[in-house]
This record gives structure tokens, sequence and C-alpha cells, in this order.
């Protein structure tokens, strides 16, 4: 692991955490994304963090499960553990003392700038298995690939297993978040694939994973890369993507699931004017 110099200034976290959801597909006319919409906010827990603010374009930040480290997604292509400050390093300032940690390094396989590059990162619940999303340097497509996590918290570079790849139209709107639900399948988060306005629509599309939530079981049984969930709504849909959970989404950079209540929310990037959050009830069962 190669340890970085760095500066190091507070920012605050919201952190929430899963406890089992899913939802149901709309008829095939309605033209909508199974995620339902709402004006209901809830109260979640917020702390202040040691943030990288120098030598790395940190688009994100990560918890392994049993692990007091946080770690930070460079855009560049690193992953970066961060060592928890000390209460006095709190209390004195001096968080530029905390100890960073270069645990993987995929810069020459990956191309980053403007909404490209290592862009998602997600622990498996038993923080044996890291699964990064991140845009291929020769095309600039997104790529969904499996890392074994060593006992010191390193991420084995040589044991990179690639899930699978999704075409992406433009370098922009590629989505990025991977997360684990409290159901223990992995959901990944895909734009539109457009530059500006999804003039082809593929956010509506049963056969693209463009402008998506997709769902997967990415340990199977057998030799396959990953296997379907079967209550997957879109497996239902002849010529459908059995991976989709949700559609009609336009860049869902980020989701997070309520560690009180299981139900997802979903930050969707907009164009000129208006942000969107979509909520998705946690469904019993």
């Amino acid at each position: 692991m190669r340890q970085l110099r760095q500066s190091i200034a507070a920012a605050v976290a919201v952190s929430i955490v899963a406890a089992g959801c899913g939802a149901d597909l709309p008829d095939e006319g309605e033209g909508r994304s199974p995620i339902a919409y709402t004006q209901r906010a809830r109260l979640v827990d917020v702390e202040f963090i040691p943030f990288v603010s120098t030598e790395l374009w940190i688009v994100g930040l990560a918890e392994r499960p049993g692990d007091p480290h946080l770690y930070g997604i460079a855009q560049q292509g690193q992953v970066v553990r961060v060592d928890p400050p000390t209460p006095d390093q709190v209390a004195d300032g001096r968080l530029d003392e905390v100890q960073l940690d270069v645990v993987l390094d995929l810069t020459d396989q990956v191309g980053a700038g403007g909404e490209e590059g290592l862009i998602g990162l997600a622990f498996d619940p038993t923080g044996t298995f890291a699964y990064v999303h991140y845009s291929r340097a020769s095309d600039y497509h997104s790529v969904i690939s499996e890392f074994e996590v060593a006992g010191d918290g390193s991420l084995v570079a040589a044991s990179e297993r690639e899930l699978f790849v999704v075409e992406q139209f433009a370098q922009a709107h590629n989505g990025g978040q991977l997360l684990f639900g409290p159901d223990g399948y992995l959901y990944l988060s895909f734009g539109d694939g457009s530059a500006v306005t999804d003039t082809a629509r593929q956010a509506l599309d049963y056969a693209s994973p463009l402008g998506k939530i997709l769902r997967i079981d990415p340990r199977p049984n057998g030799d396959a890369a990953y296997s379907i969930p079967p209550d997957n709504p879109a497996v239902a849909f002849d010529g459908a993507d059995p991976r989709i959970w949700a559609r009609g989404l336009r860049n869902p950079y980020s989701f997070s699931f309520d560690s009180l209540t299981g139900d997802l929310w979903v930050a969707d990037v907009g164009q000129g004017t208006w942000e969107e959050i979509n909520y998705a009830p946690a469904v019993d069962g």
C-alpha cells in the first residue's frame, strides 16, 4: 500500500444503511419508473469525517463491514483507506496527521475526466469482496468488477473478476453508485448515457440498462459471472434486461437505504433548473 501526503479538511457526511426493499414495475404504457414520488423526509445521523482535499479527486466514500476505516473513491482510479482520526486530533485540529493509504490503484485502466473514472465502490456484507464501477480507458464503457479484500484491508488488484460491461454513448450520465441492499443483493445505478438530454429514450427502454438501477447477485453458484434475483420486476417482461429494478432515471449518481425503514432514496441529477429525489418504499417480505 502506498501512503499519500495530503491535507485534510472537515466535511459533513450523511450515512444511511439498509433494511429490505423492492418495487413493482408499472404497466407498459405508463412510462414511469417503479420508483414512487413523495415529499416525506426522515431524520438521519450526520457526523464530521476527515476528507481528502488535494492529491485525489474524491467522488465518494464507502464503509467496509467490521472495519473502522473509511474508503475514499478517487476518480483517477484509486481506492484510498483513511485512518479514523483520534479524539485528540479532532479536538486540536490536527487532521493533517490522519494517514491515507492507496489500497487499490487502477489508474492505468481507468479513463477519468468529466463524469467518468472510478465512480463507485461497495463492500459485500462479509467485507471480503469489493465491487467497483469504473470507466474503461480504451473506450469509456462502464466496467463492473469484483476484487478480493486482503486481511490488511487492501484490495488485491490481481484478483479482478469482471462481472459485466455497459456500453456508453457519451462521456456523461454514467451513474456510478453501487450498494448492497438489506436483501444481500448488489444494486447499481446507471445514467441514461446521454450528453445532455435522453433523446434516444434509453431510460424508458426495458432492453437497455441505461437510465436504470440494476439488481444482481454478484456471487452466484456455478460458473456464471453473476445471477439475476428471481423477483426482479423486469424478469416478467419479454425482451427486458432482467437486471432492471427501476427505470426512467436521468443520472442516478447516488442512492442510499434508510437504516430505520429500509426505504430507498435516489438522488437523480437534473438539467437546468430542477434536481430530483426519488423514493422507493420498502416492501415487506
